[in-house]
């Protein structure tokens, strides 16, 4: 009698313990620390600073002229691959003061905005992808229809009168890579404007007359 006791005495100590949360098998555990995310960056540099600084200033042209206006490196200095888009506002001519050779060339508009140089300038806006400082294969020309042309190095670079630009926007026109060697970069290309005045009977009528039009880079998440 004793010893049944004794055994059921002992299975209830047992129970107990069990039931106590006392028994332990063995365990490990892992905690990973510092789990972050990080958004990415575009960021389009136009020129030698951010924001950009860079304008077109050419004064004193005349017929026969000829040059560039426009030499500015363009890069993606974020971490996320773009689309870039380019798009030319409106052109504005500015008739400044009606001169005297102006009339005696026909010249008959006097208005703030009335100028004719738009007209008679001639441009050429390009991408110098290789950034080589010539126009040649893979380089890109913007048209003045809104459409744009890459060399095959055969064609030569299309001039078309400034005022056609008038409010053109070139869509995903250049693939910008991320930039992963650091602040700076290599540059993705140079943006170009080349002009030339070419002699004609009635250039007269834009004697002292200017024009203005801004340019728009536009980098969208590829």
């Amino acid at each position: 009698m004793s010893k049944i006791l004794v055994s059921l005495m002992t299975i209830a100590l047992v129970g107990v313990l069990v039931g106590g949360g006392i028994y332990a098998a063995f365990s490990d555990s892992e905690m990973t620390a510092d789990n972050t995310l990080t958004a990415g960056t575009l960021d389009i540099k136009v020129g030698t600073d951010d924001p950009t600084t860079e304008s077109i200033a050419v004064s004193n042209v005349k017929p026969t002229d000829s040059g560039n206006a426009a030499t500015w490196p363009v890069n993606n200095i974020g971490s996320i691959t773009g689309n870039l888009t380019i798009a030319l506002g409106a052109i504005t001519n500015f008739e400044t003061t009606l001169t005297e050779p102006e009339s005696s060339a026909g010249d008959t508009t006097s208005g703030a905005t009335q100028g004719e140089l738009g007209t008679y300038l001639q441009v050429a806006v390009w991408l110098d992808v290789d950034e080589s400082g010539t126009w040649n294969t893979g380089d890109i020309a913007l048209n003045s229809d809104a459409s744009t042309t890459t060399s095959t190095g055969v064609e030569p670079l299309p001039y078309d009168a400034l005022d056609d630009y008038d409010s053109d926007s070139y869509a995903d026109v250049i693939v910008m890579t991320a930039d992963d060697s650091g602040a700076g970069g290599t540059d993705e290309f140079q943006f170009m404007v080349d002009y030339e005045f070419p002699n004609d009977a009635n250039d007269d009528r834009a004697q002292n007359d200017s024009v203005s039009f801004n340019v728009t880079f536009t980098l969208d998440q590829a």
